[in-house]
């Protein structure tokens, strides 16, 4: 059976690392915001009274939104850096493997830096992990070199 005969299964959603510049960031439990739309614009043409012409505008991209249980202070740091006018942009890198490990899709996010941090929810009465959440803005992405955005 030829290779492009093969049955391909769908990606698994859980199986998946976060590289924040050249080093792992631990790992994280919710990756989100790898969403990009187009926008259009209405044109209607004179003359012409039975629809308007939708025409393609700019495209804009969700921030990427990251959440991890709290283990140390890096994506803190890495907010609280920005507080200080040090806006320390950095290549994100989401790697999608499949269930043999092996890379199945790259997702780069480039010049991205932290515009909010979210620290964990605390209660006494719940044995659940405390999770912190860091979104970051970005400059565009590509999925396996098909680049999309600026």
């Amino acid at each position: 059976m030829s290779s492009s005969s093969q049955r391909k299964d769908p990606l698994p959603a859980f199986n998946f690392v976060v590289k924040l510049g050249q080093s792992a960031a631990g790992s994280f439990t919710e990756c989100s915001g790898l969403d990009v739309s187009m926008k259009t614009q209405d044109f209607q043409e004179g003359g012409l009274n039975d629809r308007v012409h939708k025409l393609p505008g700019p495209s804009t991209q969700a921030n990427l939104t990251l959440k991890r249980g709290v283990v140390d202070g890096q994506l803190w740091n890495w907010y609280l850096n920005l507080l200080s006018g040090n806006v320390d942009r950095r290549q994100v890198t989401l790697e999608v493997r499949g269930e043999d490990q092996s890379s199945a899709m790259v997702v780069n996010f480039y010049s991205a830096y932290p515009v909010k941090w979210s620290g964990p929810s605390l209660s006494g009465k719940d044995s659940q992990l405390a999770v912190e959440t860091l979104e970051l803005a970005h400059f565009g992405f590509d999925i396996s070199g098909a680049r999309m955005g600026a």
